[in-house]
């Protein structure tokens, strides 16, 4: 009887820690990617753009990047969220957008610069 038993709880134990190994495995963090375009009125990419995403909230996520030579500017985030997109260039006028950020994807967006 107390052979039974003892293999009873071990393979309850087993199961019990397969369990918590495929729970964890699935709820993983994975970063928000997003890229920001910046065009003129004619599709030329904008190089040197101010991109700043912000959190529509508040504070609590933001960050500042220069266009490149594709007029792109690239960010990562820890969170999912709505943000902000407010881009300046001495050359044009101020331009606002927004973005949602998605766990585990890179979500594009272009900003047409009047």
């Amino acid at each position: 009887m107390k052979k039974v038993l003892l293999g009873s709880t071990a393979l309850f134990a087993m199961i019990l820690m397969a369990m918590s190994l495929l729970q964890t495995s699935c709820a993983k963090e994975t970063d928000c990617s997003a890229v920001v375009t910046v065009l003129d009125t004619v599709a030329t990419p904008i190089v040197g753009a101010t991109v700043r995403l912000d959190y529509q909230g508040g504070g609590l996520q933001s960050d500042q990047q220069t266009t490149d030579a594709s007029g792109r500017a690239s960010f990562t985030f820890k969170y999912e969220a709505v943000l902000d997109i407010t881009v300046t260039h001495p050359q044009h006028p101020t331009t606002t957008g927004i973005i949602k950020l998605e766990a585990g994807r890179t979500v594009n967006e272009t900003i047409i610069m009047p």
